[in-house]
């Protein structure tokens, strides 16, 4: 079964489109180079929070997002974008932010294995409001007992600030995996910047740093929020 049409292991709930690649692009594709179905939910458009930004610049973001996935899975990836506007996420209730990503890692059924969405300390609001939304969505009494729920860094906003990301789990990427995400990233052409870790050598560094810490060459790091034993991303 082609990983297009397979049942989704791993969900990843992002605030905007980008977020997936810089937070757990490797371990996308680490599922997708084993056969297992990868579902990216994209909650805010990324753009519209920007001065002149138009729908315009909200459908390219999105089509960049599409050719990163395909970059990090070898085929079309599967993806879900809600639409809600830029860092306009906490005027929203909580709770029903929660029901409609409740809805879409539903759709996968018992096959989803793994849920990664951002650390709940990160700066960036959205990326908060998206965790806080997540694990409302996720609580105890309404998921099987064995899913695993992880919070990712997004560096730029999650190294900086009054709470340090202490992580818990390292995800070991591959050279070639590595490749894969630092390639994922130029298709955000709108978004790759010549400072900071929005570019192939920030991402790399990032990757090199959380490799040092582990033991491995390249690593992606996150905190466990919820797990049982013998449950690994």
């Amino acid at each position: 079964m082609r990983q297009a049409d397979s049942p989704a292991r791993l969900v990843v709930v992002v605030a905007h489109p980008d977020d997936e690649v810089l937070g757990c692009g490797g371990l996308i594709a680490n599922h997708a180079a084993h056969g297992l179905g990868v579902h990216v939910v994209c909650v805010a458009d990324g753009v519209t929070s920007r001065h002149g930004a138009t729908e315009v610049d909200a459908e390219r973001r999105e089509q960049e997002c599409l050719r990163a996935l395909r970059v990090l899975i070898g085929l079309p990836g599967r993806v879900t974008f809600l639409r809600h506007a830029d860092q306009r996420l906490g005027t929203m209730p909580v709770a029903v932010l929660a029901d409609r990503i409740r809805y879409e890692i539903d759709q996968h059924g018992p096959s989803v294995q793994t849920v990664v969405t951002h650390w709940i300390g990160d700066l960036n609001q959205d990326h908060r409001v998206v965790a806080e939304a997540t694990l409302l969505a996720l609580r105890p009494d309404r998921v099987p007992q064995d899913l695993a729920i992880y919070g990712c860094e997004v560096p730029e906003t999650t190294r900086i600030g009054a709470q340090a990301f202490c992580p818990t789990t390292y995800v070991e990427l591959s050279p070639a995996i590595q490749t894969r995400k630092e390639l994922a990233m130029q298709e955000y052409g709108s978004e790759v910047r010549s400072d900071g870790f929005r570019n192939q050598r920030g991402i790399q560094a990032a990757s090199l740093a959380r490799g040092y810490e582990s033991g491995r060459q390249f690593a992606e790091a996150y905190v466990l929020y919820r797990s049982v034993e013998g449950v690994q991303p």
